[in-house]
This record gives structure tokens, sequence and C-alpha cells, in this order.
């Protein structure tokens, strides 16, 4: 079955293995330069929000009711990268793992070959969860992915509308085979597993339409894992799949009833907010080779150039400025046009005066508990220490321990067991909370804002299911 929960959507097969869980979503990022060059992977700016087709039935067009699934919304040329993870297992369990394939258009985005049932190996057409943490879009070759970029069906650009001329479906569509049982008692260790019955998601319609889709935007150093399991490790009679419907985001609200998301940022304010940008690699796993027909398709950009038009005019961010809907050129529909510019940019005012002033109210509420944090009697103050494989581990600052054990166990390894400190996932692509200590390790954020007890817990924990050689202990300081 398949859920949605936090803007996540959460794949489960519960008859199969209480443990057979996976959760994928949405992340709104950078649109990186269409110009030739390869850049890195750009961080995360947050999670799309996803809604119910069913909930909004009533707002959309009957063939997009009857092919169900979820809708995000998208504005034209906006960039977006897909996030895996797995359930979090705090018994010393592996991770369940997945063969999920993805679609847009219906066209696959490993291998550029039309949407089929099954999994194929020659060439490789799916990604594995637990060993591929993201996708950010279509494999041209090895190594090298194109953005998933957002643009409106019909103008000839999506990959869809360049592989088989038609623009019928667009949106996104993900379908999830999970590993048989057998499979995973023998790699994992001992299961009491039962046999799963049978999914009971909607199927794809064929013949259903999409308001948006995805075309292949600049290029990005990425590699898309090979399956170290093999083709037979998965059960290909049991499955989940599900179909994202892309709405255009000025129409959001008409459909949903909330506002949509603002405008993506532009690489210069992504710069000068301090986010930076993420390689991930891993030098275990080989990667696929790329697809040859995604090789050929045109970008977003090129593609009109060569027919000489353009239809992506330059992103203009401003103080919560979002599209307006285009009205004819006469007096009285121009008067409604400003009118309702006008009405906006109030609404606008008073959403970021109660933002402000929440803002204000929690900054208060913090000072104040820092200052009687700082009036309490403190305890002796503490030392972590930490022997990893016969070797101390030696820092002024308890933080830096335990950003180094990190980073010598291997950041990814760490990212992949879930783990929290503090209430926030302890390795994340995200950048947490201005008030929480971090630190950067790798490419990822990892969180150090803790008593050194509840660092002592977290280290052990990764000790324990990583079957480490780690001692940790709390040592008290000497005056």
């Amino acid at each position: 079955m398949i859920t949605l929960e936090d803007n996540s959507l959460v794949f489960r097969f519960p008859d199969l293995d209480e443990k057979a869980e996976f959760r994928l979503n949405f992340q709104r990022t950078l649109r990186i330069p269409d110009d030739g060059r390869t850049y890195p992977l750009p961080a995360g700016l947050g999670r799309f929000p996803i809604a119910h087709v069913d909930d909004h039935a009533s707002n959309l067009p009957p063939r997009l009711v009857r092919r169900g699934g979820v809708l995000i919304p998208m504005w034209q040329s906006e960039a977006m990268w897909i996030n895996f993870s797995n359930r979090a297992n705090y018994h010393g369990s592996a991770s369940y793992p997945f063969a999920v394939k993805i679609a847009t258009g219906k066209i696959n985005a490993v291998t550029g070959t039309t949407w089929s049932e099954g999994l194929s190996d020659d060439p490789q057409d799916y990604v594995v969860v637990t060993r591929q943490p993201w996708l950010d879009g279509y494999c041209v070759e090895k190594g090298i992915i194109r953005q998933f970029v957002a643009v409106r069906l019909g103008e000839g650009v999506t990959i869809e509308e360049q592989i088989t001329g038609a623009a019928e479906h667009g949106g996104v569509q993900i379908i999830a085979y999970p590993m048989k049982p057998d499979v995973y008692e023998r790699l994992f260790g001992h299961r009491d597993v039962i046999s799963y019955l049978d999914a009971c998601e909607k199927s794809i319609s064929e013949n259903s339409l999409s308001m948006m889709g995805l075309a292949a935007g600049g290029k990005m150093r990425q590699e898309i894992f090979e399956d170290p399991y093999g083709i037979d490790a998965w059960d290909q009679t049991t499955s989940s799949r599900c179909f994202i419907t892309i709405a255009r985001a000025e129409d959001w609200k008409t459909i949903t009833g909330a506002e949509a998301p603002t405008q993506p940022l532009n690489r210069k304010q992504y710069a000068s907010a301090g986010i930076p940008w993420f390689d991930y690699y891993d030098p275990k796993l080989k990667a696929l080779g790329g697809s040859s027909v995604l090789a050929k398709v045109i970008s977003v950009f090129g593609g009109k150039e060569e027919n000489g038009g353009k239809i992506f005019p330059p992103v203009n961010i401003g103080p919560s400025i979002r599209p307006v809907r285009e009205f004819e050129s006469d007096r009285s529909n121009e008067l409604q046009r400003q009118l309702d510019q006008c009405l906006e940019k109030f609404g606008d005012i008073a959403d970021a005066l109660k933002v402000l002033q929440k803002h204000v109210a929690e900054t208060v509420a913090s000072l104040e508990g820092t200052l009687k944090e700082r009036e309490r009697p403190r305890g002796p103050k503490t030392i972590l220490q930490v022997i990893y494989k016969g070797s101390p581990i030696i820092r002024e600052h308890a933080a830096d321990v335990l950003a180094e054990v990190i980073r010598k166990v291997g950041v990814d390894r760490v990212h992949t067991l879930n783990l929290k400190l503090g209430g926030l996932p302890l390795a994340s692509k995200s950048m947490p909370p201005s008030d929480r200590g971090f630190r950067n390790v790798d490419g990822y954020f990892v969180i150090t804002h803790a008593s050194n007890a509840d660092k002592k817990v977290v280290l052990e924990e990764i000790a324990r299911r990583l079957s480490l050689d780690l001692r940790v202990d709390v040592l008290q300081a000497v005056a």
C-alpha cells in the first residue's frame, strides 16, 4: 500500500515484512545552468507539497480523477529531485531493499524506453533503494544526468514529446518491487516472514492526460548505481505504483485552496544563502553507463533556441512574486488584473507579518530559555572520548569529535541508518534550523547540538548497527 505522510509517499508491504517500507519525496531545488558544462548536485530547498487527487476531484478534469494518484505543483522551468529513504531500524536489522522504476510521461528516466511492466537488467531500467539515495534527472551517460525541469505539455520539449512525438501523459510514474523474502533472509540474516498477498494500488491509465511534464535540463554529476543483488532478487509478482500529476503552480490554489510555493531561487541567491552543493559518490558501487536514447534528447533551452523561439523568460525573483493569469487587453480586464495584483500583494504582506510575528515570539521564547539555562547551576564539565579501531579521536570540542568519527566511519553509511540527534536527522542534505549546531561532513549536515551523553548514545548505536570497533566514554574534565 501507499500512504501520504508529511508530503512523502510511503510504500509499505506489511504482509511481506514489517520493515518492508521506504519513502520518497520531491525536493524543490536550484535549476542549474544549461550551458553545456557539468555541475555538482544542488541541495534541497524543501519538499513540494503533495495532495491526493481524490480530495480535489471536483476541481480536476475527469480523466485525471479516473487516473488517481497524487498532485504536486511546479512552476514553468522549476527543477526538482527525488529523495529516497528507508525505514529506520533500531534493532540491528538491515533496511529492506526495493527495486524502483521511475518514468516521466511514461518514458523511463534511466533507459529512455517506453513504460513497461516488470524489471529489465539488459539494460537495467530501475534503481535500488538503499543504494540510490536520490535521483536528480535523466541518465544520459555514465556518471552524468540531465536535471528534471518542469515544462508545459504541448511545447514539444518534454522527454515524452521528443521520444514519442505525443503530449499525452506527462507527470511522473513510479512502481516499486520489494526484495524476495528468502533473498532478504539469506543476505541480511534470519527473518520470520510470510508471503505478500497482493498490492492494491490503482493501475496507471493508458489514456490519461496531465497538465505538465518534465524535460531535460542542465548536466550534473550523478551515478545511477548497478543492482548489486541481481534481477532475480526482486519479487516481480508484488508491486505498488503511483501516478504523480504535475499541476501548474499558478493553478494550485484553484485546485486545492492552498497557495503554491514561491518561485525557485536563482544560483546567486542560493549561494548568498550559504547553502552548499553536494556530490554523492560511493567507490564500492558501480555506475550504469547511461541511455543512448536520452543522450540524444534536446535540453529545455537548447530545443527552443533551435526553433528560433524562446518559451522561458528570465526568472524574476522578488518578495512573494507569483505569475498572474493573463487577461484580454480591454480596459475592464486590465483594471481587474491590476486589482488582483494589489489584493495579492496585500495578502502577501499580511502573511509575511504573521510569519514575522511568529518568528519574533519564537525568538523571545528562545532567548528567555537561554537566559534561564545560563542561570541554572551547571554540573561538572565533561569530555567525549572515542577510541575507533584502537586509535583515540581527540578534539577540543565534542562536536568535532562526533563529526570526525562520522567522517571516518563514512557519512553516507551513517545517513542510511536514519538516526536522529536532538529530534533532527543526524546526517542530512538539507540545512538544519539556524539555532542548531552542525558540522559539514563530506557534503552532509551533521547535527552536533546535543549533550555529550546523547552523543555517546548515538555513536554507540552507529557502532552496534554497523558492527564497528568503537568505544565511547564521557569523562569528567579535570579543572
